[in-house]
């Protein structure tokens, strides 16, 4: 899939689907359990989709069960935290929340911090440009607009 081809189906997923900014109740887990209130709360905070947010949680913790959720770090979010860092430099959160704003934060701020290398806007649209940033590998972005799409289609 070309990077044209990337842009042009995340395009279609979020025109087709129109976000209300309301999670399904239940697509959380684990650690994340009864939290899509907080995940909404926060992403408007930051103006960004709850549901492409969610996603990307769903492709680093399982929907905040597994993984460094249960360090309050649902993204995955390598960089200290404000109890310090565990593994390879992962940040590990005092609370959920803490966690969970210091992860989306960091994900919005990437449309000024790397706008170099086309990253315009952090939504479903750019995931392509964002992937390679986000996460090392090439299928992350992939993973994220299946798991929007699927999230989408219980709204």
């Amino acid at each position: 899939i070309t990077q044209k081809e990337g842009e042009e189906e995340a395009s279609k997923l979020k025109s087709e689907h129109s976000t209300t900014g309301k999670l399904p109740k239940g697509v959380l887990k684990g650690y994340l359990e009864g939290q899509e209130s907080l995940v909404e709360e926060l992403c408007a905070k930051y103006n960004i989709d709850p549901i492409f947010v969610t996603a990307i949680i769903g492709i680093e913790t399982g929907y905040g069960s597994e993984g460094y959720a249960e360090q309050n770090n649902p993204m995955n979010y390598r960089a200290a935290g404000d109890k310090g860092t565990i593994g390879s430099g992962f940040g590990v959160f005092s609370t959920m929340r803490a966690g969970l704003e210091k992860g989306i934060a960091n994900l919005v701020s990437y449309a000024e911090r790397f706008k170099n290398r086309g990253v315009t806007s952090v939504d479903i649209e750019h995931v392509d440009q964002i992937g390679p940033i986000y996460c090392e590998g090439n299928l992350w972005a992939g993973k994220v607009k299946k798991l929007y799409n699927e999230i989408m289609a219980k709204v």
